[in-house]
């Protein structure tokens, strides 16, 4: 007769305190081999491209004046690399303006894109692709089209924004870009594999 291991005792969700962690939270050590390759990534980039990233992090990166004429012909451009870009990368994004047309024309969703680019209309045009690629993954093909409000969650997945492990902070940094705080720490390890 083999022995069965008994169920490991749990509170009901509705009486579980969210800021209470179950377990204590164990930070993976990054192996040799993961700090090496930073290193070396860190080591290839030229002393601009340093400087650059440095003041980035630090908010202190120059960013160009958003005159309506330059964000017209940055628009422009980062449609042109939209059509260029190989169909299969771009699949979510087709399906999205299939389903919502007005998507092609909607300026300020480019925009929004490109500043996070620092207006590289390439890299914008590829961050918008692989944005509708996870929101489809994420939400389905029946929310692609529309912004994702709190109407559209799950009760489970409200849930997990309620544990207060994702808040964008009050302050921003010096360029004014709002600050996210993440701590993976406050989720419930059971609930996050119904998110993998």
């Amino acid at each position: 007769m083999t022995m069965k291991e008994s169920p490991i005792p749990t509170t009901p969700k509705s009486m579980r305190d969210p800021w209470h962690l179950t377990r204590p939270f164990h930070r993976p050590n990054p192996s040799h081999n993961d700090q090496h390759v930073l290193v070396e990534e860190l080591n290839a980039l030229s002393v601009q491209e340093r400087l650059q990233m440095y003041d980035e992090i630090h908010g202190v990166a120059e960013m160009p004046d958003e005159t309506p004429e330059f964000v017209k012909q940055k628009i422009q451009e980062m449609k042109h690399h939209l059509s260029g870009i190989a169909p299969k990368s771009k699949k979510a994004w087709e399906r999205a303006v299939y389903l919502r047309p007005s998507l092609v024309t909607d300026d300020p969703l480019h925009l929004m894109f490109l500043r996070a680019k620092r207006f590289d209309p390439m890299q914008a045009a590829n961050l918008m692709c692989v944005h509708f690629e996870n929101k489809l993954e994420l939400f389905g093909e029946d929310l692609l089209w529309k912004r994702i409000t709190l109407q559209d969650l799950t009760a489970q997945e409200i849930e997990m924004v309620r544990t207060g492990s994702l808040q964008i902070l009050k302050e921003r940094e010096n360029r004014g870009r709002a600050i996210l705080f993440a701590s993976i720490a406050l989720y419930d390890l059971q609930d996050m594999k119904a998110f993998c």
